[in-house]
């Protein structure tokens, strides 16, 4: 299954995203050398059911649409629930849980999607010990292939207040943008992963936020 959004949509909400990133940490910026360097992005939530896989798909395609000429990789690192994987079909396929595996290959656990320069990399089946993996020297080679592969990489991650995995991907990725969801995520618990993600926070995406101007109006801009 392969997910076809409103570009204008994606690009009027997700746009502002992108270009933040940009500026705070670089899509991937060439080096002095020549060479180039992937930008990896962690979006994270305090809470669960905050928006976060959402957000994390419209800003790997909103990224795809801003630079064309760059690969997007979308992971799935919520492994336990894994909504990225399932929004594209992909339960059966292989992917992080491989790669964190050892695999060396990782061409065959990208799929396509509509947009050609994005590719997700789902869930995946392998069994591995996690969350301790994420601390060992395999996660290091892990995000080494992917920044390999990727110009710019997205990788969706678990609710920081349930589960330790956020934090400790946070660690092999450039920078966090923040989810938040208007009246439900909790002041303390924002709070705490503002500070735990406090030296790569670039920034936060709110959600579900109430417009006050009407729709039909909001339809033209």
């Amino acid at each position: 299954m392969i997910w076809r959004p409103s570009n204008k949509r994606v690009m009027r909400h997700f746009g502002p995203i992108v270009d933040q990133v940009t500026v705070r940490s670089g899509l991937a910026e060439e080096t002095p050398y020549g060479e180039r360097h992937a930008t990896g992005v962690l979006i994270a939530s305090a809470e669960p059911r905050e928006g976060r896989s959402s957000t994390a798909l419209g800003l790997a395609l909103a990224a795809a649409q801003l630079k064309q000429t760059q690969n997007v990789v979308l992971v799935d690192a919520d492994l336990r629930h894994g909504d990225i994987t399932s929004k594209f079909g992909l339960e059966k396929q292989e992917g992080f849980r491989e790669l964190l595996a050892g695999t060396n290959g990782i061409a065959e656990l990208l799929a396509p999607t509509s947009t050609s320069n994005l590719h997700v990399m789902p869930r995946g089946k392998a069994a591995v010990d996690w969350p301790d993996v994420l601390l060992s020297q395999e996660a290091g080679r892990a995000f080494g292939l992917l920044r390999e592969q990727a110009d710019f990489i997205v990788v969706d991650s678990p609710a920081l207040s349930r589960y330790p995995e956020s934090r400790l991907l946070a660690h092999w990725l450039d920078s966090v943008v923040l989810v938040v969801r208007a009246g439900r995520s909790r002041a303390d618990a924002v709070n705490e992963a503002r500070d735990v993600f406090s030296e790569k926070l670039i920034g936060a995406v709110v959600t579900r936020y109430r417009r006050i101007v009407p729709g039909f109006i909001d339809r033209y801009f």
